[in-house]
């Protein structure tokens, strides 16, 4: 046999801009046909988040920017998907990495310590 009775759990968080602060309402609204154990565990679960609410705000508060910024993050390559970014490397770059090469190619050929395998292959 089937129970249609609705059981339900609320919490209201009223914010108090002039005192900084939240008030947490919880209610609940658990079915008394419910099993004992059943109905304890729920009551249970609705105080543990009343009590995270309270003890560990700003914990809460950080963990929901960084999954709002994920959901940013998320948008933002799904507007580049699909998409090819190209790079095209600015002119003093290219001119630094060329001056690079030629000051490793100056300073191996100065280097006394190189011995050249050319001349032990005869």
């Amino acid at each position: 046999m089937s129970n249609n009775t609705l059981s339900t759990m609320n919490i209201h968080m009223i914010i108090d801009t002039e005192n900084d602060v939240i008030d947490v309402e919880m209610e609940h609204d658990i079915d008394e046909s419910m099993d004992e154990d059943k109905a304890e565990f729920f009551i249970d679960l609705l105080n543990g988040i009343g009590f995270k609410i309270d003890a560990e705000t700003e914990s809460i508060s950080f963990q929901g920017a960084l999954l709002r910024k994920i959901g940013e993050l998320q948008d933002l390559l799904e507007d580049y998907e699909g998409e090819e970014l190209g790079f095209e490397p600015d002119e003093q770059l290219l001119a630094k990495i060329k001056e690079a090469k030629a000051d490793t190619a100056t300073s191996i050929s100065n280097c006394k310590n190189v011995i050249s395998i050319k001349s032990k292959l005869h």
